[in-house]
């Protein structure tokens, strides 16, 4: 038997879509930032978005190769690579203390997950929506 044919046409736009948003929300934020005149929390920012959309990329690809596959003993070392990839910023943050911020670094840390939650809401109220 043949293993079924996977089409990820969504995938890439939610990608896109999720990488698109948490640029502007970078961007906004690094703007208002230097406009309060704290750059400190810009690194932070950016640290904590970097590696937020690695761990949502990683989440993805994952998810995609279970299905593929059919094998979950995959999931597991995965798993705790994704968790490697949440705590490299900690790491980062107690060797830099003096320059970054932990709590900006743990918004942004989960802020392509909540955009990620964002955007399935917005395309899934489209399609239940009644067109006019």
């Amino acid at each position: 038997m043949t293993s079924p044919s996977f089409k990820a046409r969504n995938i890439d736009k939610i990608k896109q879509l999720v990488l698109f948003r948490l640029f502007v929300v970078l961007i906004c934020f690094s703007l208002t930032a230097m406009y309060v005149d704290m750059q400190g929390l810009i690194l932070s920012a950016w640290l904590g978005g970097f590696f937020s959309y690695l761990a949502f990329h990683q989440l993805i690809n994952v998810q995609i190769t279970i299905i593929k596959t059919k094998s979950k003993s995959i999931n597991l070392p995965l798993y705790l690579f994704r968790l490697c990839l949440y705590a490299m910023p900690m790491i980062l943050y107690f060797y830099y203390e003096n320059y970054l911020n932990l709590w900006i670094i743990l918004v942004f840390l989960f802020s392509s997950q909540i955009i990620w939650i964002g955007t399935e809401i917005q395309l899934r109220l489209r399609k239940v929506r009644p067109k006019k």
